[in-house]
């Protein structure tokens, strides 16, 4: 089983802050599932089916529903039981992935110091340069040269990838839905 090398590593940090609001955003999305259906209602999902974009003259006449009608509606009916659970387990694959991503995330960055995780949060998410860490990393008697600071991130993404232990696969699909660009 292939698991991320550093530059994967630096890529899922950077894409963090994003897995997570996509958390959040497919949590609502499967309480909303719950609360009132992904596909809205039965009926509106049948009329959209069976009337779509046809013209009131293709419509048969009121009181004369034939049975093919009411068939197809109940076909319907079940294709939109059928697509509603789809999503749902859709949804709810995209939460265990990206959770699971996640979680390795906290627990790889818990095990960094307090300076490596500061600097990887001012390069990676804030987006400074190297002489603005070092600025904002001075502070009293204390004063890292940017050599120091480039050690320290490098020092922390790779204690990251050792604990991290995530696949490719699972990287691939997770940074596949957030489509960050790194580079």
């Amino acid at each position: 089983m292939a698991y991320l090398r550093y530059h994967e590593t630096e890529r899922l940090f950077t894409a963090w802050p994003y897995l997570q609001d996509l958390l959040d955003c497919l949590s609502l999305d499967v309480m909303a599932a719950k609360a009132k259906g992904a596909l809205g209602t039965a009926e509106d999902y049948i009329y959209s089916m069976v009337i779509g974009n046809k013209v009131l003259s293709d419509m048969p006449p009121a009181g004369k529903i034939s049975d093919s009608t009411g068939n197809i509606a109940e076909n319907y009916r079940k294709l939109m039981k059928y697509d509603r659970k789809t999503v749902k387990r859709e949804i709810n694959i995209d939460i265990i992935e990206v959770s699971l991503v996640i979680s390795k995330l906290q627990i790889a960055y818990r095990r960094l110091s307090f300076l490596q995780r500061r600097v990887l949060e001012l390069y990676y998410w804030q987006e400074l340069s190297w002489k603005e860490i070092a600025e904002a990393l001075k502070h009293d008697d204390l004063y890292y040269s940017v050599r120091q600071i480039q050690e320290r991130r490098r020092t922390g993404i790779e204690k990251m990838t050792g604990v991290l232990m995530v696949t490719i696969e699972a990287y691939e699909y997770v940074v596949g839905l957030v489509s960050v660009d790194c580079e």
